[in-house]
C-alpha cells in the first residue's frame, strides 16, 4: 500500500515544476460550490498572488468521475510560485508557501459560502512543454489524492471474509440493542469515519474516540474488581485522607491538586487503562497512548486538535499527526477487535453488576 503523505505532495509538485510555465502552482478545489460563471476564465487577486477559476461543466468532467462524484463540484486554483527544478530546498520551501496558501484559499472558500471545500494537488490537462505560457490558462486541472486511503488497495481473499469477516459481524449482531450491543457499534462506527473523513486532523480524532468511547463505558459499568473504580464513600475516606496529607517537597500542592481530581472525576487515562484486560498488559498501551515520542503522545496529539490549538495550516504539527497516524488506527482497530472476540466474557462481567447501566 501507498501512503501519500504530505512530503509527497510536495515532491510530486517538484517533479512537474517545468510543467508550471506561467509562474503558478495548480490546485484542484472540490467540494459543494456549484459556480454558475460567465465565461471560464482565471479570476486573479489584485496582486495576482494567486486564481481561481470556475470548473468544467458535467458533460466536460465525464472523464473525471472517478475523482469528481456527481455531487462534488471542481474547480481550478493556482498559486504564485517561483521554483526552481535545479534547487530543492529553495522548490520545497516555494512549494510549502504554495499549500499554505492554497489551504487559506480552500478554508475561505467554505467559510464564505457555506460549503465544503477540499484542496487537491492537480496537474494541467494537455502535452507539455507548452510554447507559450498563456496557454495553460484555458487548460483544466486534473486532481490527484491528498489522502492516504484514496491510494491504497487491501486485498483479501474468500478466507479472509469467512474466517476473519463474518464471525466478526454474528458477535455484533448477537449483542442487539443492549448498551453494549451499540456502544461498540458506535465505536465500530468512529473507527471507519476515520477512513472516509477526508481532513487529517478528524480522522485521527475519529480514531481516538473510539478508544476513548469502550474505555469509558467499561470504566463505569464494569466490577470494581476490575476497574479499581472507588465508591463514593471510599473516594470521600480518600479525600479526607490526602487534605490531611502534609505538603512536602517530593509531595508539593500541584501533586495533591491532580490526585483530588483523579477522586471526584478518573482521567481519561484511568478510564481507557481498563481495556488493557483484554488487549494486553497495562504498561503497554500506558506507553503507546501516553509516552511521549518527539514531544508528542498520542493523547498529547488528540488534546491539541480537541481543544483547538491547531489548524490545517500548522505543516509541522500535520507532519506528526501523518506520521502517526496509522499508530493510532492500528490501536484503535486492535482493541475495538479484542473487545469483540471477549464480548461474551464482557457481557457477562456487565450483567453481574447489581443496578448495572450496560445491559438491556
Amino acid at each position: 500500500m501507498h501512503r501519500q503523505t504530505y512530503d509527497d505532495v510536495v515532491s510530486l509538485y517538484w517533479q512537474i515544476a517545468r510543467e508550471f510555465g506561467d509562474g503558478y502552482l495548480p490546485f484542484a478545489l472540490i467540494g459543494g460550490l456549484n459556480w454558475s460563471a460567465e465565461h471560464r476564465h482565471r479570476l486573479y487577486t489584485h496582486d495576482r498572488r494567486a486564481w481561481i477559476k470556475a470548473g468544467p461543466t458535467d458533460d466536460d468532467t465525464s472523464h473525471l468521475r472517478s475523482i469528481v462524484t456527481t455531487h462534488d463540484r471542481l474547480l481550478s486554483a493556482g498559486v504564485r510560485a517561483e521554483i526552481d527544478p535545479a534547487n530543492p530546498s529553495q522548490a520545497r520551501e516555494a512549494i510549502q508557501k504554495a499549500i499554505t496558501e492554497v489551504t487559506l484559499l480552500a478554508d475561505l472558500l467554505a467559510l464564505r459560502f457555506d460549503a465544503p471545500v477540499q484542496w487537491h494537488p492537480a496537474r494541467y490537462l494537455g502535452g507539455f512543454p507548452v510554447a507559450n505560457p498563456s496557454e495553460l490558462e484555458n487548460r483544466d486541472v486534473i486532481p490527484a489524492s491528498r489522502f492516504p486511503e484514496a491510494m491504497t488497495n487491501t486485498g483479501i481473499t474468500d478466507d479472509h471474509v469467512e474466517r476473519q469477516f463474518l464471525p466478526l459481524f454474528s458477535v455484533v449482531s448477537a449483542l442487539g440493542d443492549s448498551a453494549f450491543g451499540l456502544v461498540v457499534r458506535t465505536a465500530i462506527s468512529w473507527h471507519a469515519q476515520g477512513f472516509t473523513i477526508q481532513a487529517g486532523l478528524s480522522r485521527y480524532l475519529a480514531y481516538w474516540a473510539s478508544v476513548e468511547l469502550l474505555g469509558a463505558f467499561l470504566f463505569d459499568r464494569l466490577p470494581r474488581n476490575i476497574t479499581g473504580r472507588k465508591t463514593k464513600p471510599e473516594r470521600r475516606r480518600a479525600i479526607t485522607e490526602l487534605l490531611e496529607r502534609p505538603v512536602t517537597e517530593d509531595y508539593d500542592c500541584f501533586d495533591l491538586v491532580d490526585d483530588l481530581i483523579e477522586l471526584k472525576q478518573p482521567t481519561v487515562r484511568t478510564k481507557v487503562l481498563v481495556l488493557s484486560h483484554w488487549t494486553g498488559d497495562r504498561e503497554s498501551l500506558e506507553r503507546a497512548l501516553f509516552a511521549k515520542v518527539d514531544g508528542y503522545s498520542l493523547y498529547k496529539i488528540r488534546n491539541d486538535i480537541a481543544h483547538g490549538n491547531v489548524g490545517a495550516h500548522h505543516h509541522d504539527f500535520l507532519e506528526v499527526v501523518r506520521r502517526r497516524l496509522d499508530e493510532m488506527k492500528s490501536i484503535s482497530r486492535s482493541i475495538i477487535i479484542n473487545v469483540l472476540r471477549h464480548s461474551a466474557e464482557i457481557s457477562s462481567l456487565l450483567e453481574s453488576v447489581p443496578g448495572e447501566r450496560g445491559g438491556r
